[in-house]
């Protein structure tokens, strides 16, 4: 099953791991529930959780719970937590601002359209400054309540990096993950340099203060700034685990990242071991893994230096998908073309159900007109000059493009003289 509309573009990611942990006898912290009380919308719908901690200090992280281990991890100067949730089947957008307190945050969100969804978070200082960012895509099942596990930081959009700029202490990682459609490089003074694809990742461990300036060489508009504060530890070893896509519909393919954060530098022969939960481990640094089964996931990374070891989780939720409904809508692409005679041009049409949900098809495809032929598979050649319209009909839908087949330019009549020809000096 596929889903109708696309993901918006995203997501560079700076995660605040290596000496970053979060604080563990905190109490209730500000929470929030927001349910949906437009009452245009009363189909199906289901739940989104969210639980942030903000970082505290490196001697914390031993003592953390495996359960306050897994939830979102904001920066310290985060004071509130901005959620979005965008539905892509009908036009309705749920907003909560959580205040931080006691070092967390909590809110449920009800009442959310099944299917697809867009999850804006954004932490904001007292300020009201953005200060970490991230959009995910969820899938939201009905009525379930669906855990959403990622990690806010810095985002790569169409229009630059968001934020722009971050403070970190010394000791910490560094985290770039580009989720746009786009290929994108980064260059970071300190010696982190990266080329990278859509989801791709880049890691850097800044040990040292002072302001270090970063940037994609290829746009003027993609640029930032790293501030980095304090003194890192004298010794450090930690596990940075990260994972693009962590929650989706079956079989979900994920693309997992190690990175080890050691202190000396100088520290060699680092191992990584993945567990990802579901009885599968791997050895590999940057592993992808397909979960076959719905099911929440407890995924740990161990980093080893031969004397010390390191974990760390991240959680992947593999949502159940709904059930397939009725053909309702056939959609054909392009929805026109113009041609010459004896140029082709591929038509492609799609089908959904009530609830946007890709449907499999096999159209029929005709050409009206006389301006050319079309096959099986929709590929359309142009043999005479006029307009007409090639259509694909699936049971009693149909969906048309309109389709110019033009004349062919001459200088005279001697170069052209095919009834398709139109000359210039006629």
């Amino acid at each position: 099953m596929y889903i109708r509309k696309k993901l918006p573009a995203v997501c560079a990611i700076l995660i605040l791991t290596a000496a970053v942990v979060f604080i563990t006898g905190c109490g209730g912290g500000g929470s929030s529930s927001v349910s949906n009380s437009d009452s245009k919308y009363n189909g199906p719908s289901g739940s989104l959780s969210f639980s942030f901690r903000v970082p505290r200090g490196a001697t914390e992280r031993a003592s953390e719970s495996a359960a306050e281990q897994y939830v979102n991890k904001v920066p310290s100067t985060t004071a509130y937590i901005n959620i979005s949730v965008t539905s892509t089947l009908v036009d309705k957008t749920i907003s909560v601002e959580v205040p931080v307190e006691g070092g967390v945050a909590k809110a449920t969100i009800t009442g959310i359209p099944i299917g697809l969804n867009y999850v804006e978070i954004a932490a904001l200082n007292a300020s009201k400054v953005v200060v970490a960012h991230r959009v995910e895509a969820v899938y939201v099942t009905q009525d379930q309540t669906t855990p959403v596990s990622t990690v806010l930081g810095i985002s790569i959009t169409e229009n630059g990096f968001q934020p722009s700029s971050f403070t970190i202490n010394a000791g910490e990682t560094v985290v770039w993950i580009n989720n746009t459609s786009t290929p994108h490089s980064i260059e970071l003074s300190e010696n982190c340099k990266h080329d990278f694809q859509k989801r791709g990742v880049l890691f850097c461990t800044l040990t040292s203060a002072g302001t270090y300036p970063y940037a994609d060489p290829s746009s003027s508009s993609f640029s930032g700034t790293i501030t980095v504060e304090g003194t890192a530890p004298t010794s450090l070893l930690a596990a940075d685990p990260s994972a693009v896509k962590t929650i989706g519909l079956p079989p979900l393919e994920v693309q997992f990242y190690g990175n080890a954060t050691v202190i000396p530098s100088t520290a060699a022969n680092i191992t990584y071991s993945w567990d990802f939960g579901d009885g599968e481990t791997s050895t590999d640094q940057n592993p992808i893994h397909t979960f076959a089964n719905t099911g929440f996931y407890e995924v740990t990374l161990t980093v080893s230096d031969g004397t010390n070891s390191a974990a760390e989780n991240i959680n992947v939720v593999v949502q159940q998908a709904a059930a397939l409904g009725a053909l309702h809508t056939l959609v054909i692409s392009p929805a026109a073309a113009t041609l010459l005679p004896g140029e082709t041009k591929q038509f492609t049409a799609v089908s959904y159900d009530e609830n946007d949900n890709e449907l499999d098809i096999t159209p029929t495809w005709t050409v009206t007109g006389n301006i050319g032929t079309v096959t099986e598979a929709g590929l359309f050649t142009a043999s005479a000059p006029g307009e007409g319209t090639v259509t694909a009909t699936v049971d009693t839908l149909t969906a048309s493009a309109l389709v110019t087949v033009e004349k062919v330019e001459c200088d005279t009549v001697a170069d052209c003289d095919d009834s398709n020809a139109l000359t210039l000096d006629e």
